[in-house]
């Protein structure tokens, strides 16, 4: 299906959007009319470095990470006050992660590996804390250099790693000890980053000495490339989160034990990024050699008891929308710049009524937590989430979630007997990835229950750690963007990489 026949959903979709958002904007008072509440109290200083920068909006809303109450503050002095979005929270939504990282004094490196199957990944690499001058991109121009170079591997049938570069240890390592970080479903790097510093576990791990890596699988924004096929090609889609486990994060620990001369590396995923991690450790267990330890942030593998009211109706379509997929071409969501802007501007504070909807949207697929949200922040998240992915990753968690079962992609049966020799898709033998499972959970995650995560633990053979976050109403998403995250999850995931560093 060429270009050209889909094109309309990227425009139609953000117009949508920006109309509903003008609606919005036009139902509250002018902006002559908003009373600015003065400046935020000393106990919102928690909150993310995008709000707090800003010398205009409304404190969040925060409840201490000690409390183990659910009730929302008292204070509400300002419940009904419209706001302006601060400029530099609207500003971070619009950045790229290089030019988002930099603008907060930090070092970022652009560089590009290779899978055996041909996708052309971008990691973004911190390697040490906050500075005064940039680190160079010294491998972002090596897409062509990495095409020849898997191609005449294939060729001469030489040694080279799955990145497509010989295995040259050492090179661009500055001291500090390797991490990995890999995002989940739609998400980028972005996602590790954009809560800024102090919030965001990329600048946390940086500052405390870690060479951060950010992996982004195939199908972002920052991932759209292959060495034969382009994006625009329906073939180029056909993958789902199998193959991203399968050659995506075999690839980036090639590539990143190979550049920081470390056998070994401690691994954080949230959501996709676990499922990821399960796939490789149980399809390819040689790479689990190469995994100082896996911490799994909402280890999204076994979604027999989720709660979602959206999944629940995502798996009784699926069989519609794979069939719509297909007769459409619209086989991917390809990352649009006009999308994440509309969303953006769809969830700015001045938008009352769509904001609203944008929050409610992503309680009902992930949980209610409204006290750890802060409003302010969502243009930002929109800004960068969705980043781009297939149709199939979506329907594969769909068919995981009517199974029960964790299991390869279902293609029908007649397609089943002919890939995997048996009518129903080969289940996933977990007892296979023996590396260690740092777990954390939420209670209130409607996307992955305390029942599957307690499936998970009985199933690896090595669980070493197992946190349940204190706070009733932590959610999926909370592991990224919870205002008291820090508190309440990422000191322990430091202790836990501590331990295994």
């Amino acid at each position: 299906m060429m270009e050209s026949e889909v094109s309309w959903v990227p425009v139609l979709l953000p117009a949508l959007l920006l109309l509903l958002c003008q609606l919005s904007c036009a139902a509250r008072p002018s902006p002559s009319t908003i009373v600015v509440p003065g400046p935020a109290p000393a106990a919102a200083a928690r909150d993310s470095v995008a709000a707090a920068a800003s010398d205009a909006g409304p404190p969040p809303t925060t409840t201490p990470a000690t409390s183990a109450s659910s009730e929302p503050p008292a204070n509400t002095s300002h419940a009904h006050t419209p706001a302006h979005t601060p400029p530099t929270v609207l500003e971070d939504a619009s950045l790229s992660v290089p030019k988002l990282v930099r603008k907060y004094g930090y070092p970022l490196e652009t560089h590009v590996v290779m899978t055996d199957d041909g996708y052309v990944l971008t990691l973004h690499r911190m390697p040490h804390g906050r500075t005064d001058s940039d680190s160079d991109d010294i491998n972002s121009n090596r897409v062509r250099s990495l095409r020849k170079s898997l191609r005449r591997a294939a060729r001469s049938r030489t040694a080279f790693t799955s990145t497509g570069i010989k295995r040259k240890r050492g090179i661009g390592r500055q001291g500090g000890r390797a991490v990995l970080l890999l995002p989940g479903m739609f998400c980028s790097s972005a996602v590790w980053i954009i809560m800024g510093p102090k919030k965001g576990l990329a600048y946390l791990l940086a500052d405390a000495g870690y060479d951060v890596w950010i992996a982004n699988p195939r199908g972002n924004r920052y991932s759209m490339g292959h060495v034969e096929i382009p994006s625009s090609d329906e073939k180029y889609w056909q993958f789902s989160w199998h193959e991203m486990g399968e050659f995506d994060v075999p690839a980036v620990l090639d590539y990143v034990t190979a550049i920081t001369d470390q056998e070994r590396v401690p691994v954080v995923g949230h959501s996709m990024g676990n499922t990821m991690m399960m796939v490789m450790g149980s399809l390819r267990p040689e790479y689990n050699r190469l995994v100082a330890v896996h911490v799994a942030l909402a280890p999204t593998v076994y979604l027999q008891h989720a709660q979602s009211p959206i999944l629940k109706g995502l798996a009784a379509l699926a069989p519609t929308v794979s069939t719509l997929s297909a007769m459409l071409g619209v086989h991917g969501l390809r990352p649009t710049l006009p999308l994440n802007e509309a969303l953006k501007q769809l969830c700015r504070e001045e938008a009352v009524v769509t904001q609203r909807i944008c929050k409610n949207a992503a309680f009902m697929l992930l949980g209610f937590d409204p006290e750890q949200l802060n409003a302010t922040t969502l243009p930002v998240v929109m800004g960068h989430i969705p980043s781009g992915g297939s149709t199939r990753t979506l329907l594969h968690y769909a068919q995981s979630f009517t199974s029960g079962d964790f299991r390869q992609y279902d293609l029908g049966v007649k397609r089943n007997l002919v890939r995997y020799g048996q009518p129903t898709p080969p289940a996933y033998n977990l007892s296979r990835v023996d590396f260690p499972v740092a777990i954390a959970v939420g209670e209130n995650d409607w996307l992955d229950s305390m029942e599957d995560v307690q499936r998970i633990v009985k199933v690896l053979p090595n669980i070493v750690d197992f946190y349940r976050v204190p706070w009733p109403k932590f959610n999926h998403m909370d592991h990224l963007f919870a205002i008291d995250v820090k508190e309440l999850e990422y000191d322990h995931v430091m202790e836990v990489l501590e331990r295994f560093s």
